[in-house]
């Protein structure tokens, strides 16, 4: 795995990197934890499991850095990191991941996230990582960049109205209530449901809704 590395000014701070893990999978945080443990200078302070748990984690104990899997329970972590941006802007933020992380390229890089890290790599990356994040850089692979720079949103297929429709379905209003919002007739909202499940190849409310998710249409708020 080739490594994008900017790195600018390097952190003079002399206190123990402190690592707060999240994944869903305890199998994963241990292996991290045990690896960290045997070649890094960084102390795993604690390991979450979920976005709540992370959440009261990064409040309680202000961690420098955070390995996150992108695909957790409820509140995935493209929203995770960016609560946490907003709440300790200090804390840097590796994203983790095991799916194709061309398909996401784009959402990482504009995550906010200092570097991604597919589970695949070799652990010798994370060391890697780490010490390039702590230094201020980032750590991105060339093929995140170069998918990010081809990529063409799913959004381009639907026009800015179909949007603000495909947005009350996500947020589970009946037509009636998107009509209503939007001033028009319950008919021509029923028009448009048609054509936003033609052009995205989505049949099913569910589907609708996940799409809003992922693309950032509608939010879910980790707190609840």
């Amino acid at each position: 795995m080739s490594i994008t590395r900017h790195s600018t000014t390097k952190s003079t701070s002399k206190t123990p990197r402190k690592i707060l893990i999240v994944d869903d999978h305890p199998i994963v945080r241990t292996g991290l934890r045990t690896y960290l443990a045997n070649h890094c200078e960084s102390t795993v302070v604690a390991e979450a499991s979920n976005a709540v748990e992370a959440l009261l984690q990064a409040r309680q104990l202000s961690p420098d850095l955070v390995l996150m899997d992108i695909v957790l329970p409820e509140v995935d972590g493209f929203k995770l990191t960016s609560t946490l941006q907003k709440e300790l802007p200090h804390v840097k933020i590796i994203l983790l991941s095991a799916l194709n992380s061309t398909e996401y390229a784009e959402q990482i890089l504009a995550s906010g996230a200092s570097g991604y890290i597919s589970k695949a790599s070799p652990p010798s990356d994370y060391l890697k990582a780490i010490d390039i994040v702590w230094e201020e850089g980032k750590f991105f692979s060339p093929e995140i960049i170069r998918a990010a720079a081809n990529h063409t949103s799913p959004l381009d297929a639907i026009t800015p109205r179909e949007r603000e429709v495909l947005v009350g379905v996500a947020e589970g209003l009946p037509n009636k209530g998107i009509a209503d919002r939007l001033g028009v007739g319950v008919r021509t909202i029923e028009t448009h449901r048609e054509r936003i499940m033609r052009k995205l190849n989505i049949r099913t409310i569910a589907g609708l809704t996940k799409f809003a998710l992922v693309n950032n249409l509608i939010s879910l708020n980790a707190d609840n």
